[in-house]
């Protein structure tokens, strides 16, 4: 197979993937595309704090360990939009660039996010998958009160000016 063969191979299985992250193909299509020791990275490789707020970050293993993110997220947030705006494989490795707009099912918060993927496809497979977002943004969805984060120990209202 040409380079150019196989670029095009990698970025159809990413791309099918995608197709198929709703909660009732997700675990089909990580069965189907997704090879059985395949990395996983949400987000960040490990963060305890961001772990509790969005449990399916961090790094893991496994077919379920992408269908069990899609499937978190499905349970957090109504996916409103999802564009891919560009991508592009060279060989094994493929970038998906796009947006997305989710809204909080506990809160119906809308908001609106750009998204990076970079994967690696071996022998039809995907076997690395990183995928980041603007995860202030999504936490924020999910904000009762007016805190934007910690000043000393302290928090800041979003309506608090400094002085």
């Amino acid at each position: 197979m040409s380079h150019s063969q196989a670029s095009a191979a990698s970025l159809n299985i990413l791309m099918e993937f995608l197709s198929n992250t709703a909660p009732d193909k997700v675990e089909a299509a990580a069965d189907r595309l997704v090879a059985p020791d395949a990395t996983y990275v949400s987000l960040n490789f490990s963060n305890p704090e961001l772990k509790k707020i969005m449990p399916w970050t961090g790094t893991d293993k496994g077919p379920r360990a992408y269908s069990g993110t899609f499937l978190g997220v499905a349970n957090y947030w109504k996916i409103e939009d999802f564009t891919v705006t560009d991508k592009f494989a060279s060989g094994e490795d493929v970038a998906v660039f796009g947006k997305f707009t989710y809204r909080s099912v506990a809160l119906g918060h809308v908001i609106t996010s750009p998204f990076s993927i970079h994967a690696k496809v071996h022998d039809g497979k995907i076997v690395y998958f990183q995928f980041m977002e603007d995860t202030y943004a999504t936490a924020s969805s999910f904000r009762q009160t007016g805190f934007l984060g910690c000043e000393g120990d302290r928090g800041i209202r979003a309506d608090q000016s400094r002085r």
